[in-house]
């Protein structure tokens, strides 16, 4: 009798169930008033039935909003929702990292280990909550999977044109989650299927790409208008921020060019992929994010002698790098594809100098069969060390918020040495051992010197070098701890819809109290506006946003003194807003850079009461806002 399907995959449903139940309780850590209130608000929005780019407008895809809004419909409007989508954001990417790195490896536990690290530096490390760029890699991870070999297909190639198809309709859906992750994936995906050789194959995919990214287009034009959707989700973005500095660097014609330049030459395809990369390299370096883009994949690269794996390597390890190029997101946001570069460059340790090249050297060497099997154990015990490593950064880093992984900034460098003299002293002290043991006594190496002298003495430097990492690194865990908070500190918010979120005693205690403000309002002072963040209160208090913006980021989200600036204060007016809440001090400048918005404050309203950091103000008497909330 058959082992049902179900119960032979039972540890990767567990890996998935895993990714689920770990990202919950991340996104029940803190709060940051406006990265946690965008997708809150935006999927509220939806559930009230507004229109993206015509009732309200963000630089970014509907995709995460309609999602969020999906959600807020079956569960409610919460903060429980609002994370669990995150959590079925994680579940879903690890599914498909654990099903298309079939094609990669043979090797369950190295699968295993790849979906337990992309469960912790997927979401996770974005806070728990849903985000964008995270989205985006979803929609990626699905477009690995149908293109990987086997996974939908029986043909003898193992793909078929519908496969093709529908990963670049994937990729459609993940440029409507975030235009530059999506676009830059879909162009990294292109370039590795060319330089595989799949020339037939690329241009399937391209069609599916060119055909969904038509069809969402033909969509969201329909429910608001080609111009607005031009306006909100390509002309700003490509004029806004590090997207903007990139388009007009001299870097990226260097790039186009080279990237031409590896087309044409067909012959030698890895160029498609090694000049971008080999240039985006050289403008990391020096940089914090050489080692957090390039430090293990490069090492891979010496390693892998499959060349499509070898190509998905560059095309990954490029693709991050890209996206992080083009937002305004920290490192850790973009790091989803760590644990197949990892699986990567393990699989590859069996067939690298490491183990098998050097064993059979120093055989032939004359050494025995101990200190060769010796080194290719240890190459191994090297590779589940790595993982171990790195999913205790990621832990650390995700669920504590106590420290930043170390090795995701520069002091990469104090444990990564620390981690690898250790590991190759040991070893050549197991090979130094050896060698006193073996061979007649007296036995030498030409010129008269002893067996055990050079791999002695690169031990000595070795665990020298060792030493020094670690000291390195108990340099940056000190100033890191003393400079960021204890998770101790966090309580529990109190609040109606807001079961479960933990914060910083004060931020919590300014939420409970700013709510029950709200709360206690009469009729004729509602309804609010709040500023710039904290909008998760419109939902959370069932009223719908008084103004169009779902976020206020002046050059990154909207023009501030253009139309966009008259629309939000023109909706202000039009839903009588009377009370205004402006939170944190900082909130001045952003304010000074809107100065329709600044003046309607000034003008109309007064300042009523403070609590914690948010200053409340009221419709003052016979302004215009009271006489239209009068009329």
């Amino acid at each position: 009798m058959t082992v049902p399907r179900l119960l032979r995959v039972w540890p990767e449903a567990l890996v998935v169930l895993c990714a689920f139940a770990y990202d919950y309780p991340c996104g029940l850590r803190d709060f940051h008033p406006l990265d946690s209130s965008i997708v809150f608000d935006g999927g509220y929005r939806m559930l009230l039935g507004q229109v993206p780019w015509r009732d309200f407008f963000a630089p970014v895809g509907p995709m995460l909003f309609w999602a969020q809004g999906l959600l807020f419909r079956a569960m409610g409007v919460t903060y429980l929702s609002y994370i669990t989508l995150a959590a079925i954001l994680n579940a879903l990417a690890v599914a498909c990292v654990l099903g298309y790195s079939r094609a990669l490896t043979s090797d369950r536990r190295l699968r295993l280990a790849a979906g337990l690290v992309c469960a912790v530096f997927g979401l996770p490390m974005h806070r728990g909550h849903p985000w964008y760029d995270q989205a985006a890699f979803l929609f990626v991870h699905a477009a690995l999977l149908l293109l990987a070999p086997g996974a939908f297909s029986s043909s003898p190639s193992g793909r078929s044109r519908w496969t093709f198809l529908l990963g670049g309709a994937s990729l459609a859906l993940a440029f409507y989650c975030k235009q530059s992750t999506g676009g830059v994936a879909a162009v990294c995906l292109t370039l590795y299927l060319l330089q595989t050789g799949a020339r037939r194959d690329a241009a399937w995919f391209v069609a599916g790409g060119v055909g969904g990214f038509a069809a969402l287009s033909a969509w969201w034009a329909a429910g608001a208008s080609p111009g607005a959707l031009w306006r909100y989700a390509f002309a700003l973005p490509l004029t806004s921020g590090r997207l903007q500095t990139l388009l007009s660097s001299v870097s990226l014609p260097v790039v186009a060019a080279s990237a031409a330049a590896g087309a044409l030459t067909l012959k030698r395809r890895e160029w498609l992929l090694w000049l971008p990369i080999s240039l985006f390299l050289g403008a990391a370096l020096g940089s914090q994010l050489f080692a957090a883009y390039f430090f293990v994949p490069l090492a891979g690269l010496l390693l892998i002698a499959r060349a499509e794996s070898r190509a998905l390597l560059m095309a990954l390890t490029l693709m991050q790098y890209a996206a992080k190029s083009v937002s305004f997101g920290e490192t850790h946001e973009f790091l989803g594809f760590v644990g197949i570069q990892l699986l990567l460059c393990a699989s590859a340790v069996a067939q690298s100098p490491l183990g098998q090249v050097l064993p059979a050297w120093l055989r032939g060497k004359g050494w025995d069969a101990g200190p060769a099997g010796r080194f290719a154990g240890a190459s191994r015990l090297a590779v589940w060390g790595g993982f171990a490593f790195i999913l205790f950064a990621g832990v650390r880093y995700s669920l504590l918020r106590k420290l930043s992984p170390a090795w995701l900034q520069f002091p990469v460098v104090s444990p990564a040495v620390a981690a690898a003299g250790l590991a190759a002293g040991a070893v050549l002290l197991l090979v130094a051992w050896d060698a006193c043991r073996s061979g007649p006594p007296g036995a030498a190496w030409a010129g008269g010197k002893p067996r055990w002298l050079w791999p002695g003495a690169a031990a000595a430097a070795a665990l020298a070098v060792g030493i020094f990492g670690i000291r390195q690194s108990l340099v940056v865990l000190a100033v890191k701890s003393s400079q960021e908070d204890l998770m101790g500190s966090f309580r529990k918010v109190e609040a109606a819809g807001l079961e479960g979120l933990r914060m910083d005693a004060q931020s919590a205690l300014e939420m409970e109290q700013g709510l029950a403000y709200l709360k206690r309002l009469p009729p004729q002072d509602r309804p609010f506006f709040v500023f710039p963040g904290h909008t998760v209160f419109y939902g959370l208090l069932g009223q719908p946003p008084p103004q169009p913006v779902v976020w206020f980021h002046p050059g990154l989200t909207f023009r501030a003194g253009e139309p966009d600036e008259g629309r939000v204060c023109g909706a202000l007016a039009a839903n009588k807003v009377r009370t205004v809440l402006v939170y944190g001090a900082e909130t001045t400048a952003v304010l000074a850079q809107l100065p329709c918005l600044k003046a309607w404050v000034e003008r109309d309203f007064a300042p009523a009461a403070t609590i914690g950091r948010f200053q409340v103000f009221r419709a003052r008497s016979g302004s215009c806002a009271e006489r239209r909330a009068g009329s």
